[in-house]
């Protein structure tokens, strides 16, 4: 089997990761291409990869966010009580694996209503 019906095969499978890795180590020069089994590592992570990033991207679309944004660019200061220690701490999601819950008043410090008195 020639190269491009061992791509067209992989794309009809909906392998397109496995695909374009396929297509990178088969233009390599023949001493530089992998050996069949560290080959098929490569493939298969290049598929897990590639699936869970489609999916990723299938999810932010579909969350309908407002904004694109990075933990970057969430402006920290003092005025807000907020600091990037803070940041850092949410970022990891510790709390949801320990199952933990915690208000805005534990996490920043301040006594502030979520829903506004009357």
């Amino acid at each position: 089997m020639n190269t491009e019906q061992t791509l067209n095969q992989l794309k009809a499978l909906k392998l397109s990761g496995m695909a374009t890795t396929y297509k990178s180590i088969t233009d390599l020069p023949a001493h530089q291409q992998p050996e069949a089994h560290l080959m098929m590592a490569q493939l298969t992570e290049s598929e897990v990869y590639h699936r869970k990033d489609a999916k990723m991207k299938f999810l932010v679309r579909i969350s309908k966010l407002r904004y694109e944004s990075t933990l970057e660019q969430i402006i920290c200061s003092t005025q807000r009580n907020l600091t990037k220690e803070t940041i850092s701490k949410l970022s990891d999601c510790s709390f949801i694996k320990n199952q933990k819950t915690f208000s805005s008043q534990e996490l920043l410090g301040q006594e502030r209503a979520i829903w506004p008195v009357p």
